[in-house]
């Protein structure tokens, strides 16, 4: 009765509800997506590099080692010798090495130097492989193996040709046009920064400057810049850590991955909680909007109230009627937030992972989904109790004239 009764109420009221509808829907909508978004952008990020257990690089920070390494931001200030790749990768502890050498770019993209190990041991994600989605590894010191992104944005195909630039910046002024790379294999796509990536053969890294008499001798002609590496056991982490901190050749460090990745985003982590913060305070002020709502409709619902009284209804009832319509709005409006939100992730799901590398699951249906709702819905009881208890305590010494 009492929601039979509510309903219509609501739709006596339709002009001012459907606005405060609307207005609940928009910022629940904007809480789900911040949170949606928030959770799948933590996710890419943790993603990015899986199964290797330690990168080594020159002595710096641990972040600007990741930050180089993994998502290509920024370039080594020292680099490794073959030498010492050598002697490490031939430590009874490691199960494989991979070098790679940075400092060039094409068009923007960064160009990693590196071997075809590359493809047989990266991993992302839960241990996912890469994946040619045309083409093969290596052949050739030529050849080049380029990202998703990269094939994309150029509509390169298997066979074409490239150069490399001189550099990491997105302007190079030096372009090593003394020789061409040839697209060998275009990955697929990872939602890692190894789709904007153009590998090619140390080798040809090294024919590229060793050719080019424009520039001096360049540090890529017979180094690298880290080591990513896979050991025989978990065991051997710490004994490798310490072989790589006691290495006398030169000054080295080494970095578990997954420790440092969790390290970085607790940094960056505070705009996240910022984000969610701001929609909270949006929802609570639409509430706020929708208890206003009640508050003001007082005065015209006076007669009806008094009707009600009349014919018996105790002032709890009237107290439960006002929040009930109050649920009733939030309930509509988060399953119209929720539809909102389900069609923009799959109308913009490949455009988001394609600009900015983020994979965002299509199922919203998740535990945090519900813990919002929930939240919402109290926020909404909560403050919805001001125009209940003003309609009870109206209720309460109200008579029909």
């Amino acid at each position: 009765m009492r929601l039979t009764l509510a309903l219509k109420s609501l739709h006596y009221r339709r002009k001012s509800v459907v606005l405060t509808l609307f207005a609940i829907t928009i910022s629940l909508f904007l809480l789900f997506a911040v949170e949606h978004t928030r959770h799948a952008a933590k996710a890419s990020f943790t993603r990015t590099i899986s199964g290797t257990d330690l990168i080594v690089g020159p002595r710096t920070g641990p972040i600007n080692l990741l930050l180089y390494s993994v998502f290509k931001i920024g370039v080594p200030a020292n680099a490794i010798s073959m030498t010492s790749f050598d002697v490490l990768a031939a430590n009874k502890h490691v199960k494989w090495a991979v070098p790679i050498a940075l400092g060039d770019s094409h068009h923007g993209f960064p160009v990693v130097g590196t071997t075809a190990d590359l493809f047989t041991y990266f991993q992302y994600g839960q241990k996912q492989p890469l994946i040619f989605r045309a083409g093969q590894p290596f052949t050739f010191d030529t050849d080049a193996v380029i990202g998703a992104e990269v094939a994309a944005h150029h509509n390169y195909a298997i066979g074409d040709t490239l150069h490399l630039h001189h550099g990491v910046g997105h302007v190079s002024f030096h372009e090593h046009d003394n020789i061409s790379f040839t697209v060998a294999g275009i990955l697929a796509p990872t939602g890692t920064p190894i789709d904007q990536t153009v590998h090619v053969t140390l080798a040809g890294l090294t024919l590229a400057h060793d050719k080019d008499k424009r520039i001096a001798s360049s540090p890529q002609s017979n180094n690298i810049s880290a080591i990513y590496i896979g050991l025989q056991s978990k065991i051997g982490t710490l004994l490798m850590q310490r072989a790589v901190n006691q290495y006398q050749a030169e000054p080295l460090m080494s970095i578990i991955p997954g420790v440092v990745l969790n390290e970085l985003w607790q940094l960056v982590g505070f705009v996240e909680t910022l984000l969610l913060g701001i929609a909270w305070l949006i929802v609570l002020s639409t509430c706020i909007g929708l208890a206003t709502m009640l508050l003001a409709s007082m005065r015209e619902r006076t007669q009806e109230l008094a009707v009600l009284r009349s014919v018996g209804a105790p002032p709890s009832v009237i107290f439960w009627l006002i929040q009930a319509e109050a649920l009733v709005i939030t309930l509509v409006a988060t399953l119209l937030s929720l539809t909102l939100l389900f069609v923009s992730l799959q109308v913009t799901n490949t455009w988001v992972a394609e600009a900015f590398g983020i994979f965002i699951d299509g199922n919203i249906f998740t535990i945090h989904t519900l813990w919002i709702a929930l939240g919402a819905i109290s926020a909404t009881f909560l403050t919805a109790c001001v125009p209940a208890i003003s309609a009870y305590k109206q209720a309460l010494h109200m008579t029909l004239n």
